[in-house]
């Protein structure tokens, strides 16, 4: 008897890449049922409502859609193994997993991979599944213009950062982790379990692993100047951390509390945060097929 399929489908991610395959008849071996993000309800309450009910969720969509999968099947009553479709524009996770950036390949290694555990975090009552950030960075790294990162790569988002210098502002955060308390202005934090985020920052493999119960935080404190701001993009590009601007470190669990509510970016989705916001990494939660 051919496996139940549910197949959350995003038909508009990543300038309608999904459209130009039939990704159902790419598994012929499974009973596919597809749901698309377009429909009358959430995609997460979707997912927690039905995913019990199959042996495999797939995600074809970008990693805003793989965000909300991952909310729905954290509260499903069963969690079947997941398959990723990166049809997206950035694809961040994707990329970090080594996972193909062809659609049918990528179908394949649903196909043929086997399910790994994978940590997921929560900030509050939201999930995520690689990167929870705010300040700096953030916006500029998706919104460098395509012609530039075609010619110039990384550069691009070293540039497009340059230009947000003279419209930054500080956040100021105390963080209370495992690692003890850290205060400071900060123009940029992220908690994460990526090698890549958005682009403009690349964390070495060797500093990440997606099933030790942990995530890296980085921490990059207000620069006194355009030239410490420079100092600081290129320290970042050469994956090094030791500036007296960026602190590194990881943890299971992280209290970030600001002197307002500064907004925060979970896999690239909106999430408008509050005063405190509590982060939370839920080990080995969901069975990532690779």
């Amino acid at each position: 008897m051919p496996s139940k399929m549910l197949l959350i489908l995003n038909p508009v991610a990543g300038k309608m890449r999904a459209q130009a395959y039939d990704i159902p008849a790419l598994f012929p071996a499974h009973e596919v049922t597809v749901y698309y993000t377009e429909g009358g309800i959430s995609t997460e309450e979707y997912v927690s409502s039905n995913a019990a009910a199959y042996d495999l969720l797939v995600c074809a969509g970008g990693d805003g859609t793989l965000n909300h999968v991952i909310g729905g099947l954290m509260r499903a009553e069963k969690r079947p193994p997941l398959g990723y479709i990166p049809c997206g524009t950035t694809n961040d996770f994707a990329a970090s997993l080594g996972l193909p950036k062809s659609i049918p390949l990528a179908a394949a290694v649903v196909s043929e991979g086997q399910p790994e555990a994978i940590d997921i975090g929560s900030l509050d009552e939201r999930y995520f599944c690689y990167s929870a950030s705010f300040g700096a960075f953030t916006e500029s790294s998706y919104s460098a213009p395509q012609g530039n990162k075609n010619k110039l790569g990384r550069m691009a988002y070293f540039f497009e950062a340059m230009r947000e210098f003279p419209h930054i502002h500080p956040c100021h955060m105390t963080v209370e982790t495992d690692n003890g308390r850290f205060e400071g202005d900060y123009v940029f934090g992220a908690v994460s379990n990526s090698t890549t985020l958005g682009g403009m920052l690349h964390l070495s493999p060797e500093d990440v692993i997606y099933n030790d119960g942990l995530f890296e935080v980085m921490l990059i404190s207000m620069p006194r100047s355009i030239l410490d701001y420079q100092q600081i993009l290129s320290s970042l590009m050469r994956q090094q951390y030791n500036s007296e601007y960026i602190t590194f470190f990881r943890t299971k669990h992280a209290v970030f509390s600001g002197d307002r509510a500064y907004p925060w970016s979970l896999d690239g989705e909106y999430e408008s945060g509050s005063n405190t916001v509590e982060i939370k990494v839920h080990p080995g939660a969901v069975r990532l097929i690779l």
